[in-house]
């Protein structure tokens, strides 16, 4: 009885008080994109594990699955565009922007169909996620072309490949895409691109609730100091066989096809801020990330997805990035 009893003490006092002090498991949630690869380069090549924080990459099918995930708790972090998850905050979710990295700059693209012109194109129909951030990057391009949102008729898809097939099976006239959903209709020859992401940039942030920020400094500094370096390497022309490697067996593992050559040049289109220079002027207060916020922002009120404007300060951490990178690039 007595070796039961001690056993049992010594379970008590040293087993559990172990498992307390094991490092928390931080979860970020994200949708299949290239330019967040780095957070799989992060994991294989062991920046986080040099860091002595844990990580898991939870990879959505669609971005509704991963904004869900991340309103319920299930994810720490989630990576995407700022008109996603701006709208939580009216819902009663507090949150913060923890680091700007990358941007798109030609690989978003719109198209219509060839035999459409655009004085024809009022009035039909447009493929796009449910969720604003499409939506602001459409009215953007089309505004270009003097044609306004009003005047569409927006029909919200879960996914890229759901919109790519509403457009070449005829049930849309527009279709806003990125790749490799785009590299399909680029080669489908029933389809122009009208404007991409070139003219009109889109950037992309990490999120995490606002008590995840307050308890676990460290920790996040952590994870950024292990993306920078998996973004540093993920930029070298030397490392990118390797990058579209990692890209197709983590980032599109549901996908049978891995079009290396066209993801080549979509490699040219977008932007992992991977220097001193870029990740400061894009995360500097009053910088490209700020400015860009605050567009969002008036679009959102003008649209009435959020009824109160959020000021860049309020949600943008500086001290947390600003930490990191100096850790990086002293």
């Amino acid at each position: 009885m007595r070796s039961y009893i001690k056993l049992f003490i010594f379970f008590f006092l040293f087993l559990i008080p172990l498992q307390a002090n094991e490092e928390r498991t931080i979860k970020i949630g994200i949708v299949p994109w290239i330019a967040w690869t780095p957070l799989y380069v992060a994991e294989e090549l062991g920046f986080w594990k040099d860091e002595g924080i844990n990580v898991e990459i939870i990879n959505y099918a669609n971005i509704r699955e991963k904004i869900n995930s991340f309103i319920g708790g299930i994810t720490d972090l989630s990576v995407g565009e700022p008109a996603d998850f701006l709208p939580l905050i009216e819902k009663g979710l507090k949150i913060k922007v923890l680091l700007c990295f990358d941007i798109s700059f030609g690989a978003d693209k719109f198209f219509i169909r060839k035999n459409i012109g655009l004085n024809e194109f009022k009035g039909r129909k447009i493929a796009l996620s449910p969720y604003p951030a499409g939506e602001f990057f459409v009215e953007r391009g089309l505004r270009s072309f003097k044609i306004y949102s009003e005047d569409m008729i927006f029909v919200n898809v879960d996914s890229p490949s759901i919109a790519v097939e509403a457009f070449l099976g005829g049930k849309v006239d527009g279709v806003y895409v990125y790749p490799p959903s785009s590299f399909k209709i680029e080669k489908s020859g029933i389809a122009v691109e009208l404007f991409n992401s070139k003219k009109f940039p889109i950037y992309e942030a990490i999120f995490l609730r606002d008590e995840l920020y307050k308890e676990e400094n460290l920790a996040l500094e952590k994870i950024l100091k292990g993306w920078l370096r998996a973004a540093v390497w993920s930029s070298k022309k030397e490392n990118l066989e390797k990058f579209l490697e990692i890209a197709k067996r983590r980032m599109y593992f549901r996908r049978e096809e891995f079009d290396y050559e066209s993801w080549k040049r979509t490699m040219d289109e977008i932007k992992i801020f991977s220097s001193p220079s870029e990740i400061y002027r894009a995360n500097v207060a009053g910088g490209d990330f700020w400015r860009y916020l605050v567009e969002e922002v008036d679009f959102l009120f003008k649209k009435k997805y959020i009824t109160k404007k959020t000021l860049p300060q309020d949600i943008i951490n500086q001290e947390i990035w600003k930490s990191a990178f100096k850790e990086i690039f002293r």
